[in-house]
């Protein structure tokens, strides 16, 4: 009979998995993966069949964890501002708290190994928020732009801020407010433009 696995084996090499890509890349070896999570690389491949299954369960991971910390503090009204400013706050923290974890992320949203299926599993924990920004596209309050572009806008300037933050000498949450404001700028109807 075969040994239950582990959880704690399989946390420890997704773990590791992102301590190796920070510094390799998602071409890590996996036997440098196994090496630093303390398992044999034929464990590794006991818990994740192939590298790409573990890349795609990496990303699914870190996806649900950052996701999980918004979701956690996102008011549940339909003030998009208030939803979109508490969001973005939350990543932006996220992300300065977990760098290793954020530059893996990066690498694997936009990595040829993660399916399809996988990224749109890994958007269902936002799908009410990008309900609400189809709302509001609907009725007005925003330019007419689909929610994945107003997705990608939020993400590509909270990344410019995370950078900023890392240099300028400004207070962090100053920053954080000021990249929000360009953002939330960029996305609504400005005022006296037709509906």
């Amino acid at each position: 009979m075969a040994r239950p696995l582990s959880e704690e084996k399989r946390k420890a090499i997704l773990y590791a998995a992102v301590e190796v890509m920070a510094e390799l890349g998602e071409s890590a070896p996996t036997a440098k993966i196994a090496k630093a999570a303390g398992v044999a690389e034929g464990t590794l491949f006991t818990y994740f069949s192939t590298k790409d299954e573990l890349l795609n369960q990496l990303y699914l991971t870190l996806t649900t964890e950052f996701h999980k910390a918004i979701l956690a503090c996102l008011p549940r009204d339909n003030d998009l501002k208030s939803v979109l400013r508490t969001a973005w706050t939350t990543y932006i923290n996220w992300a300065l708290k977990n760098p290793e974890k954020l530059q893996v992320y990066r690498q694997l949203h936009v990595s040829t190994h993660v399916t399809h299926e996988n990224r749109i599993a890994g958007l269902e924990a936002y799908f009410w928020v990008l309900l609400l920004i189809f709302e509001h596209i609907k009725d007005g309050t925003l330019e007419d732009r689909t929610p994945a572009f107003i997705y990608a806008m939020m993400g590509s300037l909270a990344k410019a801020t995370i950078e900023v933050i890392h240099c300028d000498l400004s207070p962090k949450d100053e920053l954080i407010i000021s990249g929000f404001e360009a953002f939330w700028n960029g996305i609504r109807k400005q005022k006296g433009e037709n509906k």
